[in-house]
């Protein structure tokens, strides 16, 4: 078996602590692999007695392996914390060194010291940060340092504040993100279009313990992982990436929107979040709408563009208020029973041949069943709320069923079968009737002079009679 530094630590005894140093020095200045001088390093830290102080200068400073660099300036601050030299080290790389790595370690033991240097270190570098922040933004407000005594002590609070500007920095020069500050702290990071293929390529993420929006869209993620310190987090966007399983969100106690539009989710799952109000699953490869039970407060909902069949699993989503089903393989309403808060439902591009399926949706106020198969309008009596109804793009050949919509304002029955205007007279409230490309030849304006609200009429590409034409151009607000 060849020498090693395990071998060494094993028969470190019979070398010598003096020999040992010199293989080990060799192994870290000489040797390609980094496991292996990582290793050797971290054995000659523990042998280190605050003798070799250059050596450990050397390749904090300039070894090309970041991990050995911060190992050295580990072994610095616990071998030479009383020596004045690796303040003034610290206080170099703090306001010199690119890579935040290392400039939070320094700060880490600055604070650790708790010297009076340290702390007039720490503010002077507060200070200089905030000034160049205020810079960037062309603004004043950042500038926290006044509110902190300079001769006091550094707390907690203080040094996180450093940690998050020295990332608001990285970010907005390094990186290209936009980020917003609060009080000095990261509350927003929107990471749009960075190329990035997983969440912990976003160097300093962990620092981040308030963050409360991140974006993530147009990237190339694979998998949600990385996001575990992040409980303070509000907002969620991993719109249009490679996910393919909803998983390690359960943590996020305080996420109230999450989003992931755009990606290859097959199953609705791991979603036990007790705050959440909007979830966004379009576009993906749904075919089931699974458990939602422990998402109870959920408000709103899109599910659209996906491959669902049935309508299921929503009885306990008692406080849904938006549902977009919109663009799926739907056949038949159903499901939708426990859903008395409802206000807007989206079936747009779906199978459905008939309407039903509404009557608890007492509060629905838009209902969205254009481009399906619906031949008749019936069903529709307890759905006396709407104020918005869309029925384009279907085989509907007669207008009827409406008698209870009372309060509707908007109407859009264009591109149907409608041979004749009726069915209208108790829509008080109509305020827009679209009826485009139907079957229509005849229009009296006594039609509709019942719709004292009536603003808009669009009968476009209808084989109107001549007569017919000249009442509409009459009425119209547009030629």
């Amino acid at each position: 078996m060849g020498f090693n530094p395990q071998r060494l630590r094993e028969n470190i005894a019979q070398i010598g602590k003096k020999e040992a140093k010199t293989h080990l020095k060799k192994w870290i200045s000489n040797s390609n692999d980094p496991a292996l001088r990582r290793e050797a390093l971290q054995l000659y830290g523990e042998l280190e007695q605050g003798k070799d102080y250059k050596f450990l200068e050397e390749i904090f400073l300039s070894d090309e392996d970041i991990s050995l660099r911060i190992l050295s300036g580990e072994i610095l601050g616990n071998n030479f914390f009383q020596n004045r030299k690796v303040i003034n080290l610290l206080e170099y790389v703090l306001n010199n060194e690119e890579n935040i790595y290392l400039k939070f370690l320094a700060l880490e033991l600055l604070y650790k010291f708790k010297l009076k240097k340290g702390n007039s270190i720490i503010h002077a570098f507060l200070e200089e940060m905030t000034k160049k922040i205020d810079k960037n933004r062309g603004s004043k407000n950042t500038n926290l340092s006044s509110i902190f005594d300079q001769t006091s002590e550094i707390s907690n609070k203080l040094l996180e504040i450093c940690y998050n500007l020295i990332l608001f920095i990285y970010y907005k020069e390094i990186c290209g993100y936009n980020v917003t500050l609060r009080d000095g702290i990261i509350i927003l990071l929107n990471c749009e279009g960075s190329n990035l293929t997983d969440i912990a390529n976003i160097l300093g993420i962990e620092k981040l313990y308030k963050l409360e929006h991140l974006i993530l869209k147009r990237n190339r993620i694979s998998k949600i992982d990385g996001l575990y310190i992040l409980k303070e987090l509000k907002y969620l966007n991993l719109t249009s990436n490679q996910i393919e399983k909803i998983e390690n969100i359960d943590h996020l106690s305080k996420l109230e929107e999450l989003k992931l539009t755009g990606n290859k989710i097959s199953k609705v799952e791991n979603l036990s979040l007790p705050s959440l109000k909007k979830l966004h699953i379009d576009k993906n490869l749904i075919s089931k709408i699974g458990d939602l039970s422990s998402a109870p407060y959920l408000e709103e909902l899109n599910l659209s563009s996906n491959k669902i069949k049935l309508i299921k699993n929503l009885g306990k989503l008692r406080n849904l208020k938006t549902l977009n089903l919109s663009n799926n393989l739907i056949e038949t309403i159903s499901g939708l029973d426990n859903l008395i808060n409802l206000i807007s439902l989206n079936l747009n591009q779906n199978m459905i041949y008939k309407i039903e399926g509404l009557e608890h949706l007492i509060n629905l106020k838009v209902l969205n069943l254009s481009n399906n198969n619906i031949s008749k309008l019936e069903n529709l009596e307890n759905v006396y709320s709407l104020t918005h109804l869309e029925i384009s793009s279907n085989r509907v050949i007669k207008i009827e069923g409406l008698d209870y919509l009372i309060n509707l304002q908007e109407l859009f029955l264009d591109k149907n079968h409608i041979k004749k205007i009726e069915g209208l007279k108790n829509l008080k409230s109509l305020i827009i009737l679209f009826l485009e490309r139907n079957d229509i030849t005849n229009f009296d304006l006594k039609d509709i002079e019942h719709l004292k609200n009536l603003n808009f009429i669009f009968l476009n590409d209808n084989p109107l009679d001549f007569e017919s034409k000249e009442n509409y151009e009459k009425r119209t607000r547009f030629p």
